[in-house]
C-alpha cells in the first residue's frame, strides 16, 4: 500500500536537507515539570530516516558540540554544527490546550558562509527550513534557493516571527515575507497563534507556492493556489487516543517535515498533508524506537504499520472552505 501511495518512489534514495537548532525544552504540563530535547530537528529526523530508508540526510544547526547528542546518527546522517557555547533553551508551559513559550538563551545565527563550506556532497532534493528562533535569515533562504534551484525548499516560519519581551516570553514579531523570499519556497507554513493580519494578506495574496496555516488539534488550512481555482481547504487532525494525557510538543513538526517528504515522493499537496497529519497523530500515540532505527526490518514493518492506517478515500475528509469560514477559524476567539 505504502509503495502505491508514493508511485513506487519508497526504495530511491534522497538527499535531505534540514536546517535549524535543536533546543533543551523545560515543559510544564498537568502539574510535572519535564526537561527534554526539542526543536524540530529532534522530532523529524527518526521518521525521515523510517519513510525514506537509506537516504542521506545533512543537518545544519548552531550550538554546542554535543548539542545533537540525542539523536541516533548513522552513516546516511551528517552533522554540521556551527559550534558556539549556547544551546537554544525554552520553557514551554501547556494549560488547557494552550502553550506560553519562554526564551531563556539562542545562540548565534547559522551563517551562509558555513554552510558553503560544509555544503551537502550532493544537491538535496528537499531543504526543510526549521527555524526555532531566528537562527536563519531571509538572505539565507534565498541564497540556499539559488544554489539549489531545483530542491522542493519548506519554510517553518515560526522562527521568523518570534522575539521577547522584557520577561524573555515569545511574543509575535512584524515580520512579513518578502516577495523574493516567497519566491524561493514551494511550501510555507506557520501556525495559526503566530500569524499576523498582515503577514495573511501577503502570503495569501501570493498565488505560486503552498500556504499552510495549522490550527493545532484542528487541523490544518490550505490556502487558495494557483491550481485549485481559488479554494481553501480544511485537513482535519486525526483524533488522538488518550488526548490529554499527551505532552504535544513535537506534533506540529513532524506535520510539517512529514508534508514536505510525502510532497517529494507523491508531488500532491493535499495527499501529503493528509499523511503528515497521520504521522503526527501517530508519533504522539506510538513514539518509535530510535535505538532500532539502524535495524532494516524495524524500519520497513513500522513505515508499514503507519501506513496501513491511511484511509482509503483519504480525499473525502478534506473540506473546501470559504473566506468567511478561513476567518473564524483563523482570527475568532483570539
Amino acid at each position: 500500500m505504502f509503495k502505491d501511495l508514493i508511485k513506487n518512489k519508497s526504495d530511491s534514495i534522497f538527499n535531505i536537507c534540514i536546517i535549524g537548532n535543536s533546543t533543551l525544552d523545560i515543559v510544564h504540563i498537568d502539574n510535572s515539570i519535564k526537561k527534554t530535547f526539542g526543536g524540530s530537528i529532534s522530532f523529524i529526523i527518526p521518521w525521515i530516516n523510517i519513510i525514506l530508508k537509506g537516504s542521506v540526510i545533512d543537518i545544519y544547526c548552531s550550538g554546542p558540540e554535543n548539542c545533537l547528542s540525542h539523536i541516533y546518527v548513522d552513516e546516511s546522517i551528517n552533522i554540521h554544527i556551527q559550534e558556539d557555547k549556547i544551546h537554544t533553551t525554552f520553557e514551554l508551559i501547556y494549560t488547557n490546550q494552550k502553550r506560553i513559550v519562554k526564551i531563556i538563551k539562542a545562540p548565534e545565527k547559522i551563517k551562509y558562509d558555513y554552510f558553503l563550506l560544509n555544503k551537502p556532497k550532493k544537491d538535496p532534493d528537499v531543504i526543510i527550513c526549521c527555524p526555532v528562533y531566528n537562527e536563519i535569515s531571509e538572505d539565507f533562504v534565498r541564497n540556499i534557493q539559488k544554489l539549489y534551484p531545483n530542491a522542493i525548499i519548506g519554510l517553518d516560519a515560526q522562527g521568523f516571527v518570534r522575539t521577547k519581551d522584557k520577561n524573555c516570553y515569545i511574543i509575535q514579531n512584524n515580520w512579513i515575507p518578502s516577495e523574493s523570499m516567497l519566491k524561493s519556497l514551494i511550501i510555507i507554513s506557520i501556525s495559526k497563534d503566530e500569524l499576523s493580519k498582515k503577514m495573511f494578506k501577503t502570503i495569501s495574496e501570493f498565488k505560486k507556492n503552498y500556504q499552510i496555516i495549522t490550527l493545532g488539534v484542528k487541523g490544518s488550512i490550505l490556502l487558495s493556489n494557483h491550481e485549485f481555482n481559488n479554494e481553501s481547504f480544511l485537513i482535519p487532525a486525526f483524533s488522538i487516543k488518550n488526548r490529554l494525557d499527551i505532552n504535544p510538543t513535537g506534533a506540529g513538526d513532524i506535520f510539517f517535515a512529514g508534508t514536505l517528504i510525502f510532497y517529494l515522493l507523491s508531488k500532491n499537496i493535499k495527499k501529503s498533508m493528509i499523511l503528515g497529519s497521520l504521522l503526527a497523530k501517530i508519533h504522539l500515540e506510538e513514539k518509535p524506537d530510535y535505538q532500532k532505527l539502524a535495524d532494516d526490518d524495524y524500519k520497513v514493518n513500522k513505515m508499514n504499520q503507519t501506513f496501513s492506517k491511511i484511509p482509503k478515500e483519504y480525499y473525502k475528509i478534506i473540506k473546501v472552505i470559504n473566506n468567511r469560514q478561513t476567518s473564524n477559524l483563523l482570527w475568532k476567539n483570539r
